[in-house]
């Protein structure tokens, strides 16, 4: 009878390691995605930086021409309206 306890709980202590053991196993996995992921996303954001930078700069050349450039054009397009007018 004692050796059957005995094996019951040395198949028992087993099962707990193999649990464990998988249980690492896939932890360790789990590191390695999430780092290979971080990666990827590390050099996707590197090498679309440059296309970013050049969409930042084609959207603040919209923003001054809209903004700026238009409202001046306008402007000179009135006073030169207003000077045929008066004069």
């Amino acid at each position: 009878m004692i050796e059957f306890f005995t094996l019951l709980t040395m198949g028992f202590v087993a099962l707990i390691t193999l649990i464990v053991f998988f249980w690492f196993i896939k932890l360790v996995f789990k590191v390695a995605f999430y780092l290979s992921g971080l990666i990827v996303g590390l050099i996707a954001f590197l090498v679309f930086f440059p296309i970013i930078l050049a969409l930042f700069v084609i959207g603040l050349k919209l923003f001054v021409l809209f903004i700026v450039l238009i409202p001046l054009i306008v402007g000179t397009i009135v006073l030169y309206l207003l000077l045929l007018v008066f004069s």
